[in-house]
């Protein structure tokens, strides 16, 4: 059986990989036989609304106002930011090669692109 670090835990098995959740400004990590926290990261600049997750490879991209970030899925710490200037202050939806049946590289922000620009057109209108 694979053991991993997860937080500051050993856990094995199937169910070995988290299921990571957002709520208000946080992204958790739970396990996902028990429900027990191992562990939760707070999104420093993140208002309370949705937080868009993407699990790829060690990272978890999150997505918030405005803003993208790399988390360390293992350990819960932010590995790097993206405040995605000139794209507004909106939800994100995040997604990758495959995820859709588009195929290759989706846009990080698509929704905070779409809003931005109704914004920049509607400010331009008067």
């Amino acid at each position: 059986m694979a053991q991993k670090s997860v937080g500051n835990q050993q856990v094995s098995g199937s169910l070995a990989d988290p299921v990571y959740i957002s709520c208000g400004a946080h992204v958790a990590a739970v396990d996902p036989a028990t429900g027990n926290e191992y562990w939760r990261c707070k999104l420093p600049k993140s208002t309370y609304g949705l937080i868009s997750l993407h699990v790829c490879g060690d990272l978890i991209i999150a997505g918030s106002y405005g803003r993208i970030y790399g988390i360390d899925r293992w350990k819960g710490e932010i590995v790097w930011t993206n405040e995605l200037q000139g794209m507004g202050y909106y939800n994100i939806l995040i997604t990758s090669e495959g995820a859709s049946g588009l195929g290759g590289m989706q846009a990080v922000a698509a929704v905070a692109a779409q809003q931005a620009a109704a914004a920049s057109a509607a400010a331009a209108s008067g």
